[in-house]
């Protein structure tokens, strides 16, 4: 059973009761005459005290927790322009349900796409505690090669046996994207490397070029088939103009 208390003040918990029937064998050991015992039994009444808020907490951010674990996993060191880094953030509250725990703000980098899949909440019991467990999964893909600053990530939280701010964090990471993304230039058959931007903006401008050179030889031909087939039927007309004509005569 689980109690979650909101206001302060003595909370009592009553007693739990216990009712069961058990075989009375003192009827001299006969099997036919054999009949039960009805046992009860309780618990006895339990007395909390529930504190208060500490005054230098923020109630919007009040975490208390018996132990709190900020965990990471990446997927890979190397960092490459254009490759997807998937990261999974794990937060593991012992004495909190998972619907308590706060959802990880991520923060956008300059440059820098990010995908940030929706959290997965999940519940376990370890030695009859409740222990309520967030993974966040954000995909990193960088499309420059340069040096990135990863922020770090900090959970406030409060110790309840000792009655102690803590702060669970993970490190900011400084990372360098190598790599290039490389583009044929037609004019004069050199290899260029180039930006993810620009490289999509000459990759346009280089299909744009083929399309009208496409739409031009497709114009000139059918010209030149219109063309070669009304002299084909001038030679068929004069041909059998001729022939009528020496019949005549």
């Amino acid at each position: 059973m689980l109690f979650s208390q909101k206001k302060t003040g003595k909370m009592t918990i009553p007693p739990a009761f216990f009712k069961a029937l058990i075989p009375d064998n003192n009827l001299m050991g006969n099997f036919f005459l054999t009949t039960a015992k009805l046992v009860s039994l309780a618990t006895k009444d339990f007395l909390l005290s529930i504190l208060p808020i500490p005054s230098q907490i923020n109630e919007s951010t009040w975490l208390p927790a018996k132990k709190i674990l900020l965990t990471e996993k990446w997927s890979s060191p190397q960092w490459e322009v254009g490759k997807p880094i998937t990261r999974i953030i794990k937060i593991e509250a012992y004495g909190l349900r998972t619907d308590q725990l706060p959802d990880l703000s991520i923060q956008k980098l300059p440059g820098m796409n990010l995908y940030v899949d929706p959290p997965k909440r999940s519940n376990r019991i370890l030695n009859n505690m409740i222990i309520g467990v967030l993974e966040k999964k954000i995909t990193y893909i960088p499309n420059q090669a340069k040096k990135w600053i990863i922020p770090a990530i900090k959970l406030n939280w409060w110790e309840i046996s000792t009655h102690k701010k803590k702060i669970s964090q993970l490190n900011e990471l400084s990372i360098i994207a190598t790599g290039t993304i490389y583009s044929f230039n037609h004019s004069n058959e050199k290899l260029l490397t180039l930006p993810l931007r620009q490289l999509s903006k000459s990759f346009i401008k280089t299909k744009t070029k083929k399309d009208e050179k496409l739409s031009k030889f497709f114009v000139f031909l059918c010209l030149g088939i219109v063309v070669f087939v009304c002299i084909l039927i001038g030679i068929i007309w004069l041909l059998r103009l001729t022939k009528s004509t020496k019949k005549i005569y």
